[in-house]
């Protein structure tokens, strides 16, 4: 197999423009978690999965508690389903926790107070619809805790990462925290956490290796192995170089489709088909990462065709219009131009904006 067809296969594995999934707690459950750093573009990261639905849809399925947004992978901000929150944070949840251990002693959070908090932010939570995240702020400093510096976002994290609150939509970049006490709580042993979270990781994103599944995941490696281990029946092997990858789907599948499926489509930031991964090689050379600022991807918005990097974009949004501004790093041919342009009037109705601008750079 050629890093193209890796390519190729991680578009098909993560529903990457396909439609086939229609509902956003669905899409996010066969994915485990969806990257959720930048609030807007997480929702993009979803709708561009599903298609041909709005960002209003996606943010329904978030104030029905469908999905929900928290710090889980690496402990960083992800939605996930919300049937899955709590067996997923009991297994990645303690390791996180002891990993903060020193901030939260360099923040004077003694374990104390961080019950104190955690008790304070889910009773003023409970039987609410919901309170924005400045509220929450001062009904701490109400109760003489104090907020300064970073010690206000490690006591949302921490009570996060104990299963006890979540957030739900984001107004204005203050996002709506609610009590995760009604959420539904599959009991899973951390034998079959472990099995479920490998085996939808590598149906879900393979091609991958174990290597990417430890970045992705924040498991030990040890941990990581013995998930692997539990699944490798229900999935592919192949060898590249001096790497081993796994995936559900059989790169038979896409032979021939190459050179015929100019798919085209545009990235936010964070987005889980680069960030998944650990190596990105397969959809970013290293002629390409030269050219990305910050390199690797990662805080791009970027243009795949077939799966490559082959650009970036950026966007500009008044009252009802939006404009983007494209950067490419290679000549289209005429049907990607096309498909591009497809792409960009996809995610104008996304946003229910109407596109008046495309500038384009090369």
């Amino acid at each position: 197999m050629e890093p193209n067809e890796i390519a190729i296969e991680r578009l098909e594995s993560q529903h990457v423009g396909s439609g086939r999934i229609r509902s956003p707690a669905k899409l996010v459950s066969w994915l485990v978690a969806v990257q959720a750093q930048e609030y807007d573009g997480a929702k993009w990261s979803i709708g561009l999965r599903l298609r041909n639905k709005t960002d209003k849809y996606v943010e329904n399925a978030l104030k029905s508690k469908k999905i929900v947004r928290t710090w889980a992978n690496r402990g960083t901000l992800h939605i996930v389903n919300s049937q899955d929150l709590k067996w997923l944070l009991n297994l990645i949840g303690p390791r996180l926790i002891r990993r903060s251990s020193r901030r939260y002693r360099e923040l004077e959070l003694d374990e104390k107070t961080l019950k104190t908090t955690g008790k304070i932010l889910q009773e003023a939570l409970s039987g609410t619809n919901g309170i924005q995240r400045s509220k929450l702020r001062e009904i701490l400093i109400e109760n003489k805790i104090s907020t300064e510096g970073q010690r206000f976002t490690f006591i949302l994290q921490r009570a996060s990462l104990e299963g006890l609150i979540h957030q739900g939509i984001s107004i204005k970049n203050d996002p709506i925290y609610h009590s995760s006490e009604d959420l539904p709580s599959p009991q899973l042993t951390n034998e079959e956490a472990l099995m479920e979270i490998s085996k939808r990781y590598f149906h879900s994103h393979g091609p991958a290796t174990l290597k990417d599944f430890v970045w992705w995941s924040g498991l030990t490696v040890k941990d990581a192995k013995t998930g692997l281990k539990s699944v490798k029946s229900e999935l592919n092997r192949f060898e590249m170089g001096d790497k081993t990858y796994w995936s559900k789907i059989s790169s038979i599948t896409h032979e021939g489709q190459l050179q015929t499926w100019p798919n085209i489509k545009i990235l936010p930031q964070y987005d889980d088909y680069l960030l998944a991964y650990q190596d990105r090689g397969a959809s970013i050379d290293g002629k390409v990462k030269q050219l990305l600022k910050p390199k690797y991807g990662r805080f791009n918005q970027v243009i795949l065709v077939s799966g490559k990097v082959t650009g970036t974009w950026k966007r500009k949004i008044t009252k009802n219009n939006v404009d983007f501004k494209l950067n490419y790093f290679r000549p289209l041919s005429e049907s990607e131009n096309k498909a591009l342009v497809s792409e960009i009037m996809c995610y104008s109705n996304f946003i229910d904006k109407t596109c008046t601008g495309i500038e384009t750079n090369f």
